[in-house]
């Protein structure tokens, strides 16, 4: 167990984040709490949804730092948040790069309002 410990720490990567920044798809008055690093570089974060910019959302994207290789995204629909809506939590679709994390709702027939909040998890290097 002692070795597997020290292995651990010898070839884990720390990757230091700012809390990401959401672009104008995320919605007027979005936020995101800061990143929760969970173990090495793995993060995690919550999203709420801001007023829609147009009529339903398509996505939501966040811009990422401290990763020096792309990393593996997974992201959730949680919860209605304060509007009161009650559902299932709903995998989401993921696209990212070393500087961006685009999350979509896969064209599924739930729609996102102001006030959902979906949660990420990035694991990288």
């Amino acid at each position: 167990m002692k070795y597997f410990l020290l292995a651990l720490a010898l070839f884990a990567t720390t990757v230091s984040a700012a809390p990401p920044k959401l672009l104008d798809d995320c919605g007027t008055g979005a936020t995101s709490t800061d990143p929760t690093t969970i173990s090495g570089s793995a993060k995690a974060g919550k999203i709420t949804l801001g007023e829609r910019p147009w009529d339903g959302y398509l996505g939501c994207t966040l811009v990422l730092s401290g990763y020096n290789k792309v990393p593996s995204c997974a992201a959730t629909l949680e919860s209605g948040g304060d509007s009161g809506d009650t559902f299932e939590p709903i995998p989401l679709g993921t696209v990212t790069t070393k500087t961006t994390l685009r999350i979509s709702n896969s064209g599924r027939d739930v729609y996102w309002y102001d006030g959902y909040i979906i949660s990420y998890l990035c694991v990288g290097q």
